[in-house]
Parts: structure tokens; sequence; C-alpha cells
């Protein structure tokens, strides 16, 4: 199956949307075809990568216009394993509201043009407001509400790397912790 990841941006951001297949192997795909529809007055598409995904070396190439990306993809490699196939890369109108959604739609999904099946699955991206929070020196709690697409600490704590001595989360009734750089036993909270 292809999907497209559900995902969220700023006004004004760049953003990286992944399209992601599941059972690949032993299926023999080395072609894949692709078009993918999104509201213009949210997203303007910038182009295409597939640098660390289970098709990195594959030729790819892509046509952007009126609000669709048609994408090729090749190679003599098998796909294997399930995960990212492309990442395509956009940018948010800094005109977009909080709140605003753009559907992603995939069509005329082709793998091996049209010779292994593929159901498809759409995604919707939803403009998010700049939050901006004050962190005080020493220790700082605050809670966000924000279902974000990637929830890896990485992710969610990257652009703060640096400025945080740990990161403490309380699930299901037991504190869980992340101290950076700490050993393993001081981290159960983990991605």
């Amino acid at each position: 199956d292809v999907s497209i990841s559900d995902s969220n941006g700023q006004p004004g951001a760049s953003v990286a949307v992944q399209i992601n297949a599941t059972n690949t192997s032993g299926r023999g795909i080395i072609g894949v075809d692709i078009i993918l529809t999104y509201d213009t007055d949210i997203l303007t598409a910038t182009g295409i990568t597939t640098g660390g995904t289970i098709a990195a070396g594959w030729n790819a190439i892509c046509n952007i216009s009126n609000g669709q990306i048609i994408i090729g993809m090749a190679s003599s490699t098998q796909l294997s394993g399930a995960g990212t196939l492309v990442n395509i890369g956009f940018d948010v109108s800094g005109d977009a509201s909080d709140g605003e959604t753009s559907p992603l739609t995939l069509s005329n999904v082709s793998l091996n043009e049209g010779n292994v099946s593929a159901g498809t699955t759409d995604g919707v991206f939803t403009v998010i407001e700049q939050r901006e929070l004050v962190l005080h020196p020493g220790w700082n709690l605050f809670s966000i509400c924000l279902d974000v697409a990637d929830t890896s600490l990485s992710s969610v704590l990257g652009q703060i790397q640096g400025l945080y001595e740990s990161v403490w989360t309380y699930n299901l009734g037991n504190w869980e912790r992340y101290v950076p750089d700490g050993p393993d036993s001081a981290n159960d909270l983990t991605d």
C-alpha cells in the first residue's frame, strides 16, 4: 500500500511530507509513478528527494503544475521493506491561517506500470500557528496540547537542542525522562 503522512507546518515555513510504502519486499517493484494533488492556496510544491528512504539511489523526477506533483521513479534495484518512499518539499503560504487544511490526495499510483497492485491512503496538511514559549532560568514546566505528525524526540526537540537539561513526561501513572548525552539507564523516554 502507498500512503501519505498527515503533516503540519507554520505559515511561511518549508516542510517535508512523506509518501510511505508498505509490503514492498519480494514484489519486484522497480518503477513507481504517483500523482499527488494539493491546495495551492496553502501549499507550493518545491521538489522531491529520496535520500534516506527505501528508494535511496533510485532515479526520481517530478513535474509540478496547477496543484499537482507528478512523480516518476525507477531503478534496476527492487524496493525492499517498508518506510518512506519519497519526501516532497512544500512551502506553506505566508497568508495561510491557523487550522486551514489542504487535502493531500494520491491518484494514479502505479507500481511497475500497473503490474503490481497497490492500495492508497490520502493525507491532510494542517496549518498551525507559531507558538512562542518563554523559558526562565531554572526549571520550567509546560504542556502543549498539539497533535504532531512526527512524535520522535529528535523532531519534537530538534529546534531547542542543547537548550535543555532534561525532558519529563507523565505517562500512565509513571514519570519518564530524557537526558541528552545521559547514560541509557537515565533515559526511559525514547523515540
